[in-house]
């Protein structure tokens, strides 16, 4: 805009040294002249600046991680592994992230819905690890049992992991999800009452609203916040780690959203559990379309990779879509270097946290 009103005190700067009645203006012309001169500099200054801080706030840069140039138009799955990485050490320790830079992370897997890492409770504890009778290895934490991202009581343990095989399937190839048949699992009227613990971040709060938005959007599913005459609820805080029980519990039951790295798309995969839906590559039937490399599996994570063998209902398709998925290469690996999980041709895959696939509004709308 300056350069254009630039150009037009030039043209008339022309009428005025060639035209003898508007001599006397000429020197108040030149006097705007250099002020407009002056103006475009400092516009192209201005441009420079905020075109560099366009381009700052665009990529991750961080000194203290190794990590540089992550462009948010032009990302790649290379960058995906680098972000992933990011926070995997953030978990971990190894790196500290100002406040800024965990929300350029946070900004990128949102955008891309991506998530090599995955959903774990109690990531930075040492964990009681026991094997059961079924040799089912399993953590174990107070009065629960813990799997990945998901809090078992005894009894669910022997609910869901007693039998070899189950005859709750189906080959309707829109349905490709595992989901819990136990009928107390299942929200009455298929509403889920919630309410948030008094300490939880505000940001978080908006993940929960958002991923209980998005379930109701896309199933006969519908949430509302507890009254004194709702005895059983979800009650969402920020605890370590993002987990959550299988379907409803009775009374009050914990979903975690990890106010140091959760997104939205975590909350939807946490509730998504909470609603009754198991890890899809947990389904009995799994080992007809992928393998699944024990052999490069952490022992306390061996049994985020064991089949549910009853009181689910499953499918014979799998859904390399569903947000219930891990990625090929994630956290449990032994080799990060090596997949943990291949199509049956050794292809790989990226799990993605941005929504639920149309099976896995499917097979919930299936229950409800």
């Amino acid at each position: 805009m300056t350069i254009n009103a630039l150009f037009c005190f030039v043209f008339i700067g022309g009428i005025i040294n060639f035209s003898p009645d508007f001599g006397r203006f000429k020197h108040i012309y030149y006097r705007m002249k250099k002020m407009i001169v002056f103006l475009v500099f400092l516009s192209l200054l201005l441009l420079s600046a905020c075109s560099s801080d366009a381009l700052n706030s665009n990529n991750l840069v961080s000194t203290t991680n190794g990590f540089a140039g992550i462009n948010v138009t032009g990302i790649s799955n290379e960058s995906i592994s680098d972000i992933t990485a990011i926070v995997k050490d953030v978990r971990q320790g190894k790196i500290e992230l100002s406040e800024n830079e965990m929300e350029k992370v946070k900004f990128l897997i949102n955008k891309y819905g991506l998530f090599d890492l995955v959903e774990v409770a109690f990531p930075d504890e040492e964990l009681e690890c026991l094997t059961l009778k079924s040799g089912m290895t399993v953590q174990k934490k107070d009065d629960f049992y813990i799997i990945g991202d998901i809090l078992f009581t005894e009894e669910q343990i022997k609910e869901f992991y007693t039998k070899t095989e189950s005859d709750n399937y189906s080959d309707d190839i829109q349905l490709r999800g595992s989901i819990s048949t136990v009928s107390s699992h299942k929200w009455p009227g298929g509403t889920v009452y919630y309410e948030f613990d008094a300490n939880m971040t505000q940001a978080t709060k908006i993940m929960a609203l958002e991923a209980m938005s998005h379930w109701a959007s896309v199933t006969n599913i519908n949430y509302m916040y507890k009254t004194s005459s709702n005895k059983d609820y979800i009650r969402f805080f920020n605890g370590v780690g993002c987990y959550s029980y299988i379907g409803r519990q009775g009374g009050k039951q914990d979903l975690s959203l990890d106010a140091s790295w959760a997104v939205t798309g975590n909350a939807i995969h946490e509730f998504g559990h909470a609603i009754g839906l198991h890890h899809e590559h947990c389904k009995l039937n799994r080992d007809q379309d992928i393998i699944v490399s024990t052999n490069n599996i952490q022992q306390a994570s061996l049994s985020n990779y064991t089949r549910v063998t009853s009181n689910s209902f499953f499918s014979f398709n799998f859904d390399y879509g569903s947000i219930m998925l891990y990625s090929s290469f994630n956290s449990t690996a032994i080799n990060q270097n090596l997949p943990v999980m291949t199509t049956l041709s050794g292809s790989t895959w990226t799990a993605q946290r941005n929504s639920a696939s149309a099976a896995d509004i499917a097979v919930v709308n299936f229950i409800y």
